[in-house]
This record gives C-alpha cells, sequence and structure tokens, in this order.
C-alpha cells in the first residue's frame, strides 16, 4: 500500500509593523487550513507561521514557507521517504542592529516532536522534521530549536537567511492504507 502527500503552491507570509512604545512582544499569525488545495490522491504537510517578535521598533521581519510534500509512499520497497523543504527569514532595520531569534516547529498531530504523524482519518504515517540533511537532528522546540544571529547594517534592506526543513516518512510502515495522509505545524520565530 502506499500513502502520497502533497505540496501546495502557496506561501505563508507573516509581516510585522514596527512595534509602537517597544512594547516587548507582538503577534501575527496565519494558518494554512482555509488554503485551496488540489486533490491528486495526494495530502499536505501544511506548515503554519506564528511569528512573535520582541526587539527594538527599529526592527520588522516576515517568514515564508512552502508546504513539504513527500509524493508516494510505498511500506513494501524497504526505503524511506524523504522531502525537503526551506523556511526564509527576511529581517530589515533603519539602525544598524544585532538580530538573533529561535525557530520552533511544533510537534503537530502527535503532540510530540520526537513522534510526528500524518494521519488520514485514523490511520497513521509516522514522520518527523529535522534540521540536518543527515535526518539526525529532530527540529522541535526548545534546545531542538534552530537559533541565528547576525550583524543586520545595511539600511531598510531586508536580509533574507534560508533555513532547510529536513522530512523524512520511516520505511515499512506496511499497515498505512493507500490515501492523502497530512499533518499541520505551526512555526514560530521568537526574535
Amino acid at each position: 500500500s502506499s500513502a502520497m502527500a502533497r505540496q501546495s503552491p502557496h506561501r505563508q507570509t507573516a509581516r510585522h509593523p514596527p512595534l509602537p512604545n517597544r512594547q516587548p512582544t507582538c503577534h501575527a499569525q496565519h494558518q494554512g487550513a482555509d488554503m485551496p488545495t488540489r486533490t491528486i490522491k495526494q495530502s499536505l504537510l501544511a506548515l503554519s507561521l506564528i511569528s512573535t517578535c520582541g526587539q527594538a521598533q527599529a526592527l520588522t521581519c516576515s517568514a515564508s514557507i512552502p508546504s513539504l510534500a513527500f509524493g508516494s509512499y510505498s511500506g513494501t520497497l524497504g526505503i524511506p521517504s524523504d522531502s525537503q523543504s526551506t523556511l526564509t527569514v527576511t529581517c530589515s532595520s533603519l539602525i544598524s542592529i544585532l538580530v538573533s531569534y529561535s525557530i520552533s516547529l511544533s510537534a503537530g498531530n502527535s503532540g510530540n516532536t520526537a513522534a510526528r504523524e500524518l494521519r488520514q482519518s485514523s490511520n497513521i504515517l509516522n514522520y518527523n522534521l529535522y534540521s540536518d540533511p543527515l535526518r539526525t537532528s529532530v527540529w522541535g522546540s526548545g534546545a531542538n530549536a534552530v537559533s541565528d544571529g547576525y550583524l543586520l547594517s545595511l539600511l531598510g534592506v531586508g536580509i533574507d537567511r534560508v533555513y532547510p526543513i529536513y522530512g523524512r516518512i520511516p520505511a515499512g510502515q506496511i499497515t498505512a492504507p493507500a490515501g492523502s495522509y497530512s499533518d499541520n505545524i505551526t512555526v514560530t520565530i521568537a526574535y
């Protein structure tokens, strides 16, 4: 049997305007659940975005991410199904500023970042998301978040930083019936 995942052609973006009165946090969110999807016996791993900010009002950041698609999967082949997507974070400032942030990925359907699940009704395909191409470091939150920092010195010019997200459905899941499987992951960027 096989299960498929698909990629949506849409990008999700959250942009923060400058913070009034340098308040410690602000929130903007864009959830992927309302996105139109094509049904070609494939499913969507929707990566939604929530961004939290707390730096000086001169800094603005935005993020975009295409959906991650695994394509066809067959548990009888004895090989995992791998996929990759990229998260792009763009920050700009009116002054030179040290930018630092952490990027967390939620647990999705399973509630556990160590054992994420793609679901089709009550059927499950185990999978996970990683921060390295060897797929050894699970990307989650806290100690498993990805952090970055750099000096932003080009005044008013947005600087893109790109972070690959590596996905894997482990081999040998032969009991999963054919169909469309999905998960909804929230990406949180705290800066």
